[in-house]
């Protein structure tokens, strides 16, 4: 797919759901900069919606995740 879309397309699909993405500063696969700028497309898709917008959690890792966010607001939408 990703020769068609980007990385914001894609992410996009999931709209108008809750969205949490969580990129590490130091991500040598996915660089955090990259990163930004493909979140900072998605508010308007929510927001276009109706929805509250995705959340970007930036840590101080590579690349890893901690889930500690997303984990949160998992609980919040089956609770």
């Amino acid at each position: 797919m990703l020769p068609d879309l980007e990385m914001a397309d894609i992410a996009a699909l999931i709209a108008p759901r809750p969205l949490v993405l969580e990129a590490g500063e130091r991500d040598h696969i996915f660089p955090i900069e990259a990163t930004r700028r493909s979140f900072a497309q998605l508010a308007p898709v929510w927001e276009a919606m109706g929805a509250p917008a995705p959340e970007l959690v930036v840590t101080d890792a590579g690349h890893a995740f901690r889930a500690e966010r997303s984990l949160e607001v998992l609980v919040q939408r089956l609770g």
